[in-house]
């Protein structure tokens, strides 16, 4: 992360500002305060935490933006090489497929999420935040949501209804006006 100017961590006693962590609330409450987000969390490798069923990844929506760009730029952020086009195409690759997904590695590969895309998708919940990233590699444009204190319904696709909502409405409203 650092190497690329991401202030990120799984484990908030390694994030440069501490201070930038938002409290997460459930609907009407604080579910887990600023303060325990940075403290109580021992600094564990990513797959490790399996007492939680999150990865534990504390980011901000502009730096998982930035994460995200990796991917849209085939393993590049600006000047640096991050990941091998290899890499990229391992993560994109689809290993499974149903009638709504085809599942690649981290991501979810959908025509449903936004219309007229064809989206890898990742979607997750924890302490009453609802977020989801998605990018279309062919447009080379990608959305991030994180909410906090949202309801948490879904979809018939187990899309999270208020990510779904607020990318589709980015894509119409922002991105697809600009092609």
């Amino acid at each position: 992360f650092h190497r690329v100017g991401r202030d990120a961590a799984f484990g908030g006693q390694s994030l440069n500002d501490k201070n930038n962590v938002a409290e997460c609330y459930k609907v009407g409450k604080i579910a887990r305060s600023r303060g325990t987000l940075v403290k109580d969390r021992l600094i564990r490798a990513p797959g490790d935490t399996y007492i939680l069923a999150q990865g534990s990844l504390l980011i901000s929506p502009k730096d998982y933006a930035k994460l995200i760009t990796i991917f849209v730029n085939d393993g590049m952020y600006g000047n640096i090489r991050v990941l091998s086009k290899e890499a990229v195409k391992e993560v994109e690759k689809e290993y499974m497929k149903d009638d709504k997904f085809r599942y690649c590695l981290g991501f979810k590969k959908s025509t449903n999420y936004v219309p007229g895309h064809d989206m890898y998708y990742h979607g997750g919940n924890a302490y009453g935040v609802y977020a989801s990233v998605c990018y279309d590699e062919k447009q080379k444009s990608g959305v991030v949501v994180m909410t906090s204190g949202a309801w948490g319904t879904f979809d018939d696709n187990h899309f999270y209804t208020v990510c779904q909502k607020i990318t589709q409405q980015c894509y119409a409203d922002l991105i697809d006006k600009q092609k």
